[in-house]
């Protein structure tokens, strides 16, 4: 069986050397999780954001609006520091540390 190569669209730049077919599945599951992770506290920063919006605007309720914004501002602080990498980045960046790989 003839092995595959991959072709750059550019002869200037060679394509990278073929793996043995080791793939590090530890930090792909990791960033994975990390952007699901992500994805959700966005989707709930944005549809709080949305809400706040509609009273801010069409509903003449500034108060409410405004709560509704800070919550939303508050779920999105509070879904990134859930991520226990970002966590100890920002932690040791506080510190002086290393961050963490």
């Amino acid at each position: 069986m003839s092995e595959i190569r991959p072709v750059s669209p550019d002869p200037a730049i060679q394509p990278p050397p073929l793996s043995g077919g080791q793939m590090d599945y530890p930090a792909h599951i990791q960033t994975y999780n990390g952007f699901m992770n992500l994805l959700k506290w966005f989707s709930i920063h944005m549809a709080l954001l949305l809400v706040g919006l509609y009273f801010m605007i069409i509903a003449n309720g500034p108060w409410t609006g405004g709560f509704f914004i800070l919550v939303a501002i508050a779920a999105l602080v509070f879904g990134l520091m859930r991520n226990p990498n970002l966590n100890q980045d920002v932690q040791s960046a506080a510190t002086g540390g290393p961050p963490s790989e």
